[in-house]
Order: structure tokens, then C-alpha cells, then sequence
């Protein structure tokens, strides 16, 4: 699709989230030839702990928002 910085892309998922009612996690990863295929796996696992630390009961991520607005039994991957 693009970079999560592309305005058209922005506001597409905006537009698709409000609609359907779901919080979007785009992940700015990094792109082969500048860097390694893996390179583009590591950042995607990274937000997805990102996205997952806020669902620990004892320890909470320092995202306020998400915290109180997410339903974390309901997480999707792509």
C-alpha cells in the first residue's frame, strides 16, 4: 500500500477504522534494497510486542489510550 507517513494511505485507514470500529497499527518497516528481508520482519515482530505489552495485566504499555480503548482478546494479524 505505502508508508504509514503517506497521506493517502493515513487517511484511508483512518476512514477504515472509524467505519468498522477497530484500532490500526501501521508499522513503518524498513525495505529491501537499503536493507536485509529480514530487516522488514524484525520491525513487524517489534510492533506486534509493541501492541502486546499493553495487554499485560501487571504492566501496562505507556500508550494511556490504547490501554482503555483496545479489547486485546480480539487482535488481529496481518
Amino acid at each position: 500500500m505505502g508508508s504509514p507517513f503517506c497521506s493517502t494511505y493515513h487517511n484511508y485507514i483512518g476512514s477504515l477504522s472509524a467505519k468498522v470500529n477497530v484500532i490500526v497499527v501501521s508499522v513503518d518497516y524498513r525495505l529491501a534494497p537499503e536493507h536485509l528481508v529480514a530487516a522488514a520482519y524484525e520491525d513487524s515482530w517489534a510492533a506486534l510486542k509493541w501492541v502486546a505489552s499493553h495487554f499485560k495485566i501487571s504492566a501496562h504499555g505507556y500508550e494511556t489510550w490504547l490501554n482503555t480503548r483496545a479489547n486485546f482478546t480480539c487482535v488481529f494479524t496481518r
